[in-house]
């Protein structure tokens, strides 16, 4: 069981805007998820700037889920260069 704190977004080619940030037990090649059918953990609305610092989403409260969900909140693609996970297993910090 993954409890999921926080994720760190780094974008440096790619323009994005407005994301939400979820988790899931469900594989995503099993079920596309959907809004509504995951754990949000957080929302980013607005452009995030272009070669800018990596961008925090942190939940507010722990989410225990296998899978992370990045998904836009409008039509376009998404692209992302890096994302990393931090949370724990069994009450030890994992990353």
């Amino acid at each position: 069981m993954l409890f999921v704190y926080n994720f760190l977004i780094f974008v440096t080619v790619y323009l994005l805007r407005d994301f939400q940030v979820g988790v899931t037990e469900i594989s995503p090649v099993i079920e596309e998820p959907e809004p509504g059918k995951y754990n949000l953990c957080g929302k980013y609305v607005g452009m995030v700037e272009l070669n800018g610092p990596p961008l925090t989403i942190e939940c507010s409260e722990p989410i225990a889920g296998r899978y992370v969900v990045v998904q836009l909140l409008g039509f376009g693609k998404l692209r992302l260069d890096e994302v990393e996970v931090y949370g724990e297993v069994n009450g030890e910090t994992n990353e």
